[in-house]
């Protein structure tokens, strides 16, 4: 008997901390929805400078499209294989037109890899909360998606696979048509018959290997 009511008590406590803990899940919850919907500034500036890390977009670019573009021209000197060094400032130009649909939109090279920033939410005036992309290159060199989310939190893959999975084969597509080309090819702005066959993010920079069947520009 008194076993039987030990065991009832501890039933009753366990019960008791897991409603707790839910409680404290669902407050988070709506908290976190609320701060969200509402995003009072007390609270969200916060948040985005928390997340933001320092970074900053570049609301206008120093070089043209057409800049950028004759730029990339100029390396191109022969029908087949050409080696091209794009800087910051002219993959910026080109991921702007690109990409129009993305505010502010920002290039950023390093070692391994390519970020693209952007204004993710703007309700604060000049200090959006940013998103970004991380770029880079596997073992095989294929182009893969080495990280999604803020400067500061990274998405966990498990999180949003399907959107992953969907960039990823967007980016390693290797058809530069215009209903399917390879996000490299879209930043790039290449014509059908331009392939990248190679492609390196150094620091500062980006240096492809292209192969060109006419010219790569109209």
């Amino acid at each position: 008997m008194e076993e039987e009511e030990k065991n009832h008590h501890r039933s009753i406590t366990c019960r008791l901390i897991s409603c707790f803990f839910l409680l404290i899940i669902f407050f988070c919850c709506a908290l976190f929805f609320i701060i969200t919907a509402y995003r009072p500034p007390s609270i969200w500036n916060g948040i985005v400078e928390f997340s933001n890390k320092d970074v900053e977009l570049k609301k206008e670019s120093d070089i043209s499209f057409e800049e950028a573009k004759e730029h990339i021209g100029e390396q191109v000197t022969a029908i087949g294989e050409n080696k091209v060094i794009i800087e910051e400032d002219y993959l910026t130009a080109l991921a702007k037109e690109g990409f129009n649909g993305f505010k502010d939109l920002t290039v950023n090279v390093e070692e391994g890899h390519l970020d693209l920033f952007w204004a993710l939410e703007s309700s604060i005036p000049n200090n959006p909360l940013i998103a970004q992309i991380r770029v880079g290159t596997d073992s095989s060199g294929d182009v893969v998606i080495q990280r999604l989310g803020t400067p500061r939190v990274s998405v966990p893959r498990s999180v949003n696979q399907l959107l992953t999975t969907a960039v990823i084969k967007l980016l390693n597509s290797e058809k530069n048509d215009t209903n399917n080309k390879s996000i490299i090819g879209n930043l790039l702005s290449v014509e059908n018959d331009t392939s990248i066959e190679k492609i390196n993010f150094r620091d500062g920079f980006v240096e492809l290997t292209i192969n060109i069947n006419v010219n790569l520009y109209d």
